[in-house]
């Protein structure tokens, strides 16, 4: 027998004064709507007290299972292959009334609703177009499953849906608003696999037809820790545009190892139908990625050039590089800890919800789903896990890896850049840490009509540390009258001489000030490599080129900006010219780009058309072989 219901609670005194106030404002004939409505839920609500004791009369084509609580048995549908079970968690028989009357059109145990209630003014068909908005913005936006069920958002589309206009602002539904209930997180998974299975299938049938296609592999792991690989695949159409797809989202348990994401990529490509398709692959400099693609054959790996970027300037500057600490000593602001990262102080309380919601939809269908859609469910668990504000710690794709920290052999140069680095940084950390601080500064910028604040770099994107020099110098006078007014802000001696420790004199603003002039090549050259509109294999020839010109000019430069140009210079060597295989086949991909045709010198342009007749003649050679074979037949086929 099911569970008894709990009886319903009456309306409170502020709430029916309310609704009679409302009926006072309102036309008669809304009124008598108004009216009409509240008697038919006043009915209902009397009659639950009669009925909870009633056994449903869904019970008489099916029973409960003997053996599994919260499931039913449907008597009405075959026994073979296996029954037909129906989840009917916590006594309720929704689930199981909808299948009796959609699959078995029992339309006598449809449950009516009265005459008036406000669900009836949203059709079907735009309840329908109405929930395929919402989890397409859920998709999109990323989304909780449950964000528009929520009590503020669920009441606003309450109104927002086209209707009459509502007069009551309170928890009552009022019978002006439409009445429209936003879907529940298990009709929005439910649809997703729905969409899942739809999409897929549309993949599939896209790339039939793709002759040759480039993947490009990112490997990253969130902030708790779990690990994700993403194949995104680029391909021209017969009309030679361009095409960006993602492949597949991959959450990877197994330890990082070649054979493991070899074996993975593998299948996957093979589910696709797209592994003897694929001509290419860009990846990053990692050592199980380069391992990984050498064990799979007649794929070409191209070194991503943003990387090899991110390396050079990193570890050519010193930016990193760990120094040893003379003050140990822990100091505070405003009698808190200094921090190394900015805490948001914004309200935490929407992020406590539990992330199992409960089963309370009537819509819910629970069946067996395959191992794809289950994957597809849990990776969208695990995004809304990796959204929650409450887990600290960095996203690591990897990019950290190579990057120099070691200070032992670093020329002074570097070590000067270095402290620099880390005085900005810590900086920009007391500021935002400090609420006295951070109010002069901000008042100090408002003085001055600036509206821009510093920002803190990290260590996975060299240009964050560009963006962080550039909000130094625009700040410079913001950040200068912070320090010459600091004996008038009423700040602790302890915090006010670790303040002037961090205070940047004259030959740090001008050292700031040509480290953003060197890098800005670099930064228009990461920019150009990083669009999804235009290929940018055949650019990288044509960015290197221009890169090696700008460092290689010295005329008018200190002997400072000398010196760290030649340590770009040496550095791009390492990880570009020292690259010979990687350099060649970027080479060849470039003599196709007018751009990259352009610095290509004439020895390369000879170099690359000798092997391009290689290969025309080799792919002629095997044509002509295959074409002559003899068959299998017994005859003997005699060439032309």
């Amino acid at each position: 027998m099911p569970p008894k219901r709990k009886r319903p609670m009456a309306r409170t005194t502020q709430q029916k004064d309310e609704l009679s106030s409302s009926c006072d404002s309102a036309e008669p004939s809304q009124v008598e709507s108004m009216n009409e409505c509240e008697r038919s839920t006043s009915e209902a609500d009397m009659s639950m007290d009669s009925t909870t004791r009633i056994k449903s009369n869904v019970w008489l084509y099916a029973h409960r299972h003997p053996t599994s609580d919260g499931w039913a048995v449907c008597d009405l549908c075959p026994l073979l292959p296996a029954p037909k079970l129906i989840s009917t968690k916590g006594g309720a028989t929704s689930t199981l009334r909808k299948h009796l009357v959609k699959v078995h059109n029992k339309v006598e145990l449809q449950l009516a609703r009265p005459t008036g209630c406000p669900a009836d003014k949203v059709s079907p068909v735009h309840r329908a177009r109405l929930h395929q908005l919402l989890i397409n913005a859920i998709v999109v936006d990323g989304r909780c499953f449950g964000d528009f069920r929520r009590a503020g958002f669920s009441r606003f589309l309450e109104c927002a849906v086209p209707g009459m206009p509502c007069l009551l602002i309170n928890p009552i539904r009022c019978i002006f608003c439409s009445g429209y209930v936003p879907p529940h997180s298990n009709t929005v998974r439910r649809s997703l696999k729905q969409l899942y299975k739809i999409h897929r299938a549309r993949l599939v049938e896209r790339l039939r037809g793709v002759e040759w296609i480039s993947i490009t592999c990112d490997f990253w792991s969130n902030r708790l820790a779990q690990s994700f690989l993403v194949l995104t695949g680029h391909y021209l159409s017969s009309t030679f545009e361009l095409n960006n797809v993602i492949l597949d989202f991959v959450h990877f348990e197994q330890r990082h190892l070649a054979e493991n994401i070899a074996g993975t990529i593998q299948s996957k490509l093979e589910k696709l139908g797209i592994l003897n398709a694929v001509s290419s692959v860009t990846c990053d400099g990692a050592s199980n990625m380069k391992k990984t693609f050498d064990k799979l054959t007649n794929i070409d790996r191209i070194w991503c050039l943003a990387h090899r970027l991110h390396l050079i300037v990193t570890n050519s500057l010193g930016f990193w590089l760990k120094l040893p600490v003379v003050d140990v000593e822990e100091e505070t602001i405003d009698n808190e800890p200094i921090l190394d990262v900015v805490v948001d102080d914004e309200s935490e309380s929407a992020e406590e919800e539990s992330i199992d919601e409960v089963d309370d939809d009537p819509d819910t269908d629970d069946t067996v789903t395959d191992d794809d859609e289950v994957e597809v469910i849990r990776l969208l668990h695990l995004g809304r896990l990796a959204g929650r504000r409450e887990w600290s710690g960095p996203v690591d794709d990897g990019w950290a890896e190579g990057v120099d920290t070691g200070a032992i052999h670093a020329s002074e140069d570097l070590i000067v850049i270095s402290e620099l680095m880390r005085r900005c940084r810590s900086l920009t950390t007391s500021i935002k840490r400090s609420s006295v601080i951070k109010s002069a500064l901000e008042k100090a910028s408002s003085r001055l009509g600036i509206q821009r604040t510093l920002v803190i770099d990290v260590c996975t994107r060299w240009n964050s540390t560009l963006r962080m020099i550039e909000s130094f110098i625009a700040l410079k006078p913001v950040v200068t009258k912070l320090f010459d007014d600091m004996p008038s802000i009423e700040l602790p001696r302890k915090q006010m001489a670790k303040l002037e420790k961090l205070e940047l004199t004259s030959s740090d603003w001008t050292l700031l000030k040509l480290l953003a002039q060197l890098l800005k090549p670099f930064d228009l050259a990461t920019k150009l490599l990083s669009s999804q509109t235009y290929p940018t294999i055949g650019l990288c020839v044509f960015a290197l080129h221009h890169i090696k010109m700008f460092l290689e000019d010295t005329d008018g430069d200190s002997d400072l900006s000398k010196r760290l140009k030649r340590h770009l210079l040496k550095t791009m060597t390492k990880y570009i010219d020292d690259e010979k295989e990687q350099l060649r086949i970027v080479r060849m991909r470039s003599y196709f780009d007018p751009m990259g045709f352009a610095v290509l010198a004439d020895r390369e342009r000879t170099m690359i058309e000798r092997e391009l007749k290689k290969i025309v003649n080799n792919d002629v050679d095997r044509s002509n072989e295959s074409s002559t074979a003899i068959p299998h037949t017994g005859s003997v086929t005699v060439p032309k």
